[in-house]
């Protein structure tokens, strides 16, 4: 690319104000800033999204970019970090030739310097100015998030090893009580396993009792805490020695000559690319050591002034949290990796401690060997890449996520949850109710249903008695063992009762709502009921009350979706109609577009039947069928009440569609969803419901139809070999799309109840009105002119995009056909070969 001397000058000006090239040449500077290209973004623009392709270094230019992060732990996506002017982002994926584990978006109105990353990773090469600003950054970041990282790990069963003198500290009491057996006793520090949420007297009691032991803490299933609890109760009464499990190890080897060093260095990833020659200059400077299991190797606060090797075993990093007995467990070191590196690169004291998880072999390698390393490029870059990727994986620490208070206190132990899932087809999985009483019952139900993030609760009446089931991430469960009819029969007259409904029909359908509360969180049901042969089918749609909006820019795990509805929210007139079946998320996607617009300064006004989800600050109408509240009818006198934007739930006749059409043609926006199988069929629907080429081109400004998709589960997604099926599959649907030798997919885990999927993605098709398009909607025929104008915008069908996430890795290919089967004339031969 080619840029004027002034657009040079001012790329040198902002690079050289970046940390990162703070001392790096102007001639270097130069080069660099012939190879940037300016990007501009909107605010709420994305980016990038998580699991995309990272492929650019990006600099703000002007501007700010908001870093987030999805968590399955909070359920929502959490902000890592703002970017502003003149800073750099993106490094941390290149380097590693990953994809992005984070979100970016513009905050406002920003402007980004892109550099393509193979250019930035080639100057890296040859630039030890360059290398060494780098490392520096990477080893300050690494420092900050192990400064402020706390997490609980699993229990490790290998672990277990009873020391008498864990009695005195931790009293058999305490084992039922608190549900937490112990571990191990090491270095004065006591490792303990709780049932999470864990009960805060617990700290309590044995910080009054024991002020000079710390404890070290790990999350406990409850399985496997009653496996274990009564052998380890028979250890406290002396019954038996020990339950601990001994850990298949070999002895450590002797010292390693220099032939052995140079080996083990050719094999690390930081001494990757230097020669054989440099490696046999540096052997002689590494010192080796051996540690026994549960050694402590260096500790907190103590001054750092070696480079730790792990020639073999394991080696636990961990962190004490300020004014409690407790650490909590950083990561854990293994062959090949290093310690100690970043507290050298930022001349800081060792900030953890670090014990011996087995028996250990270390090369010592001293500060002043380091630094003369420093000074070569071919050592720089893979020390840059080994920071990268360690700093990405801190970013991902296993375990569950703590309440922190100014990174040093706990706000609430008690805030910690494990969701427990249940199986479908394992019925030993099932469990009984825990209590007889139905107001108790329909109590435990609805808990349990919003722990496991169901959508649905369906009460169903058999031969033999009454099962309850959940729709789960779009498939329905059975938690419960089948309760008897006449239990059941007091939950479904309980459930009518707080949702005011007549407890004594039975013998036609009913409709209501009601409130309730699970833990703290308030939240609302919508009801139905319908008789069937054996007793009244009852259905609960579980949905929150408050804060439940997803953010516009957290809609859609493609940018190009995001961008899409972010440039609809800027209109202030037209119909912009959501397509799809019922529970496809399309309320959902208008709730977001209403948050991006929700402003003081817009009349904003809903009409709903029924109110899913309550928005701060906008008006929301209740549809009411008994006193000939229909939507027609509100749309009339909303429209006099001077309304800048509205949504109707639904158009049911043509009535409302007319009416819908007045607003959007007398200078207001409309968003509605309608009931069509894709983006295409809602045109063939607006005819038949009477409206006219005319209407629909001067009054459609976009349209977009969606399906649910379950998405692979984070924590077993893995990756086989593509059929021939499968690739047949991808160039037959999507032939410019490049596929690898691999697919994801979940192989099943307890944290998805072993089906590989964990929530849902949504997948879209969708059009905004263009010249081409709007001259297609006003013709005599245009159905069939739509489509041949669609043939010539950049159009994907749900098949076309479910694909895309399925090549991605977000999904899998049986989920996408299962939705979009028949959907798309375009790709119905397609699909049935499948």
């Amino acid at each position: 690319m080619i840029h004027s001397n002034d657009k040079i000058k001012d790329h040198v000006k902002i690079l050289q104000d970046c940390f990162l090239f703070k001392d790096t040449p102007v001639d270097i500077l130069r080069e660099l800033a012939q190879n940037l290209e300016e990007q501009n973004f909107d605010k709420g623009d994305p980016i990038f999204l998580e699991r995309e392709t990272s492929q650019n270094v990006y600099f703000v230019k002007s501007g700010s970019v908001e870093i987030t992060k999805n968590t399955r732990s909070l359920g929502q996506a959490i902000q890592v970090r703002v970017i502003k002017h003149r800073e750099h982002f993106s490094e941390l994926s290149v380097l590693t030739n990953s994809v992005h584990s984070t979100s970016a978006f513009a905050l406002e109105e920003t402007s980004l310097l892109v550099l393509n990353g193979s250019v930035f990773v080639d100057r890296i090469q040859n630039d030890v100015v360059l290398g060494k600003s780098l490392v520096g950054s990477l080893a300050r970041q690494i420092q900050s998030n192990l400064r402020s990282s706390y997490a609980v790990r699993k229990f490790d069963e290998t672990q277990l090893r009873f020391d008498n003198k864990m009695i005195k500290l931790l009293p058999a009491s305490h084992v039922t009580k608190y549900k937490v057996i112990p571990v191990k006793l090491e270095n004065n520090n006591l490792h303990v396993a709780m049932v999470m949420p864990p009960n805060p007297g617990f700290f309590e009691e044995f910080e009054k009792s024991q002020s000079k032991v710390n404890l070290l803490l790990s999350n406990i299933e409850e399985e496997d805490f009653e496996r274990l609890r009564k052998p380890m109760l028979n250890n406290y009464l002396g019954f038996q020695r020990t339950i601990h499990r001994d850990l298949d190890e070999t002895a450590p080897e002797a010292p390693s000559t220099e032939a052995e060093i140079v080996e083990y260095l050719e094999f690390s990833l930081m001494f990757s690319q230097l020669s054989k020659a440099d490696l046999e200059l540096i052997a002689p400077h590494l010192q080796y050591r051996r540690f026994s299991r549960d050694e402590r190797i260096f500790s907190a606060d103590t001054p750092c002034s070696e480079i730790y090797l792990i020639k073999s075993g394991k080696v636990d990093l961990i962190k004490k949290v300020e004014g409690h007995p407790l650490y909590c467990h950083v990561e854990t070191r293994e062959t090949y990796d290093s310690m100690g590196e970043t507290c050298i690169l930022t001349n800081t004291w060792h900030n953890l401690h670090a014990s011996a998880v087995t028996d250990c072999e270390v090369y010592v390698l001293h500060r002043e060997a380091l630094e003369k390393l420093m000074n070569l490029s071919d050592f720089l870059t893979p020390l840059a890449i080994t920071l990268a990727a360690r700093l990405q994986s801190l970013n991902r620490l296993p375990g569950i996520e703590l309440n922190v208070k100014d990174e040093t206190a706990f706000t609430s132990l008690t805030e910690i949850t494990i969701v427990r899932p249940f199986g479908e087809e394992d019925t030993s999985h099932r469990v009984k109710l825990q209590s007889s009483e139905p107001e108790h019952s329909l109590q435990e139900i609805l808990d349990f249903a919003q722990e496991q993030r169901a959508s649905d609760i369906h009460f169903e009446f058999l031969e033999t008695g009454m099962r309850v089931r959940l729709r789960v991430d779009g498939v329905m469960i059975q938690p419960w063992h089948e309760i008897s009819s006449d239990l059941g029969k007091q939950i479904v007259n309980r459930t009518k009762v707080i949702s005011q409904m007549d407890i004594t029909e039975k013998r036609r359908p009913q409709d209501a709502q009601f409130s309730f509360r699970s833990g703290k969180k308030p939240m609302s049901a919508r009801v139905s009921t319908v008789p069937t042969r054996y007793g009244e089918k009852v259905v609960i749609r579980l949905l929150g009350r408050r804060s439940s909006v997803i953010p516009l820019n957290r809609l859609a795990p493609e940018k190009r979706v995001i961008k899409f509805l972010n440039n609809l929210s800027q209109f202030r007139q037209g119909l912009f109609l959501v397509a799809g079946p019922t529970g496809s998320g399309k309320t959902t996607t208008l709730y977001s577009l209403l948050s991006e617009i929700n402003k003081l300064q817009y009349n904003i006004v809903t009409i709903e039947d029924p109110i899913e989800l309550e928005l701060p600050g906008i008006n929301q109408i209740q549809i009411n069928k008994d006193i000939d509240l229909n939507y027609d009818v509100v749309l009339k006198h909303v429209l006099r009440q001077d309304p800048d934007v509205i949504l109707v739930g639904e158009i049911r006749d043509a009535r409302s569609l007319q009416m819908v059409f007045d607003a959007a043609l007398t200078g207001h926006l409309v968003l509605a969803t309608i009931h069509a199988s894709n983006s295409v069929d809602i045109l063939p629907r607006l005819l038949d419901l009477g409206a006219s080429p005319a209407q629909i081109s001067s009054s459609l400004i976009g349209v977009m139809a969606q399906r649910l998709v379950r998405s692979i589960c984070p924590e077993c997604r893995t990756q086989r070999a593509i059929t021939n099926d499968e690739l047949r599959l991808f160039k037959d649907c999507l032939p410019e799309l490049s596929v690898g030798p691999n697919i994801s997919y979940g192989k099943g885990c307890h944290s998805c109840n072993y089906t590989g999927y964990f929530g849902r993605i949504p997948i879209f098709e969708y059009w905004a009105k263009s010249e081409l398009i709007r001259v297609a909607l006003a013709s005599p025929d245009p159905v069939a002119e739509l489509n041949q104008a669609l043939r010539m915008e950049p159009f994907e069908t749900l098949a076309e995009y479910g694909f895309r996430m399925a090549a991605s890795g977000l999904t899998t290919i049986e989920e996408v056909l299962g939705v979009t089967y028949g959907l798309s004339q375009r790709h119905s031969n397609l699909l049935k070969i499948a």
